[in-house]
């Protein structure tokens, strides 16, 4: 045995055995603690003629070629002996702490003069950090130390006597069996695959103990290569985004033993073959899905900003691209729905009949058997009936300045004409601001621009006659991606005998504040 034991436990089992002697042939004190308590202090005075004997209390096992301490045990060390006035040779005692874990010890001296002592250190260690000022001082050794160490510490009484104590440190190794666990995502969760089949997971494992490394599998298939920890870690934590496929997964997660170097293999079924089961730790598996890309669905018909006169028959079509099979394919009007499609492939398509006047947004909602998904909104008018009488408006719209600064205000011009025949009356100009600009102010040549229902009631409109309405919005702090439209209608009582001029649409782009000042013009109208 004595052969395989390291060089630190022979010499520690050595000093002990040395210090035992001692301590019965010299030894008179009092015991402090029952047997089976390991969290109290034992303290012996020793008699000297004219040196000082330290007594280190503490207890060493051996398991197999490894020390064993108790970690529940207290980590304080009470040393204790005589201090008279002579000087004498320096002492030599030792104590151990396992590795990474601080060592409190406590001088207990006293004089024969009975006069007070002062401590400090005069010999600092090489592979640790000593605080304290006497009589208790704590060693903590450097993370993933494992060795020996000594701290040299002067007593002093106050007739100017010194005496050095050196203090041996045994830090040794002490065995943590890794623990790992896949923290995200959660057993169970459910992920969407892009249209390409494939859904990025983000995968967050975490593990404890003496940890090298943690690799990442799904199923028997290695995600990514050992992701390497701090030296000796006592905790680790990975991270890694997985491009997985449709279908069910399994994740695992191992640890590779930063001592034995166990599972450092390329599989998952060939981790501890030949190594013991203590020394390796595989996650509980996490079960997920990734299912298909939801339905694609976009309306054809009618289009956006179309014009009905009341009362309205209208076809609403939608296209929808599935990998799979398209169970329905539902519209609605304004969120009420209008009916199922009875088709049971592209184009599916609904007869909407006697629609009333109204501004409506239409949406075509696509499901299969793993969910569902909305198609962009569409928006129409439907205006009311037309008398005989016939008057002409056309509406322009503008917005200034362009590109609009972020976070800055604009305005969008609207301009409406009655080009005859005769002259209009109950126009109305329906302008929903998009939901990106925040409404300040409005200012109508006639009549007044409503911002909670979007109405600018304009009222009589005689031939050739002109109004005209500005609107201040301010635009977002941020940038948004592509450009900003807004649409607006006009309808009044008479019959239009042209309704292509009935809207117009503007298109902004929104900049930083820099790139807006000396950007060019980025506003587009469509009428």
């Amino acid at each position: 045995m004595d052969a395989e034991l390291r060089p630190g436990v022979r010499r520690a089992i050595l000093s002990m055995t040395f210090l035992t002697a001692v301590f019965l042939a010299a030894a008179s004190g009092m015991e402090l603690c029952d047997e089976a308590d390991q969290s109290c202090e034992e303290v012996w005075s020793m008699g000297a003629d004219a040196e000082i004997d330290v007594i280190p209390i503490f207890t060493f096992d051996m398991l197999e070629d490894r020390p064993a301490f108790d970690l529940n045990a207290s980590s304080t060390e009470t040393i204790a002996f005589n201090c008279i006035n002579e000087s004498s040779s320096a002492q030599v005692q030792s104590v151990a702490t396992v590795n990474d874990t601080e060592k409190t010890f406590h001088l207990a001296a006293s004089d024969v003069d009975m006069t007070l002592l002062s401590y400090n250190v005069v010999g600092l260690p090489e592979h640790g950090r000593i605080n304290g000022s006497g009589p208790a001082f704590t060693y903590q050794p450097d993370q993933g130390y494992v060795g020996g160490d000594s701290v040299v510490i002067g007593v002093y009484n106050e007739t100017g006597l010194m005496q050095n104590i050196t203090i041996a440190i045994d830090i040794v190794s002490v065995y943590h069996p890794p623990s790992v666990r896949i923290r995200s995502p959660r057993d169970g969760e459910i992920f969407t695959a892009d249209a390409g089949g494939i859904a990025m997971v983000p995968i967050r494992a975490t593990a404890t103990g003496d940890v090298a490394g943690i690799q990442l599998f799904d199923g028997l298939t290695p995600l990514d290569g050992i992701r390497s920890c701090e030296s000796r870690a006592a905790n680790c934590a990975v991270s890694y985004i997985a491009a997985l496929r449709t279908g069910l997964h399994y994740l695992t997660a191992v640890a590779t033993d930063s001592i034995e170097n166990c599972c450092a293999t390329d599989s998952i079924e060939n981790c501890c073959a030949a190594d013991s089961i203590e020394n390796c730790c595989v996650s509980p598996h996490v079960a997920i899905i990734v299912n298909p890309a939801e339905p694609q669905v976009e309306i054809t018909g009618p289009s956006a900003g179309q014009i009905f006169n009341a009362p309205a028959d209208i076809i609403i079509t939608a296209n929808v691209k599935d990998s799979r099979e398209v169970k329905s394919v539902e519209f609605f009007a304004n969120g009420r729905s209008l009916g199922e499609a009875l088709q049971t492939e592209s184009p599916y398509s609904i007869d909407w009949t006697d629609v009333p006047p109204g501004v409506y947004r239409l949406v075509a909602k696509a499901t299969d058997r793993f969910g569902s998904s909305y198609s962009e909104s569409v928006m129409i008018v439907v205006v009311p009936p037309k008398p005989l009488r016939k008057s002409n408006l056309a509406i322009t719209m503008s917005a200034s300045p362009s590109p609009a600064p972020a976070g800055g205000l604009f305005n969008y011009v609207i301009t409406l004409t009655n080009r005859g025949p005769d002259s209009a009356t109950g126009v109305t100009v329906e302008d929903f601001l998009p939901d990106e600009l925040k409404y300040v102010t409005q200012d109508a040549s006639q009549g007044k621009y409503n911002k909670a229902s979007g109405l600018w009631n304009v009222g009589g409109l005689a031939k050739y006659g002109s109004a005209n309405l500005v609107i201040t919005v301010k635009a977002p702090s941020q940038v948004p991606a592509g450009r900003i439209y807004n649409t607006a209608y006009v309808y009044g009582s008479q019959n239009d005998p042209d309704n292509s001029n009935n809207y117009a649409t503007t298109y902004i782009q929104i900049k930083t504040r820099g790139a807006a000042e000396d950007g060019l013009n980025s506003s587009e109208t469509e009428a």
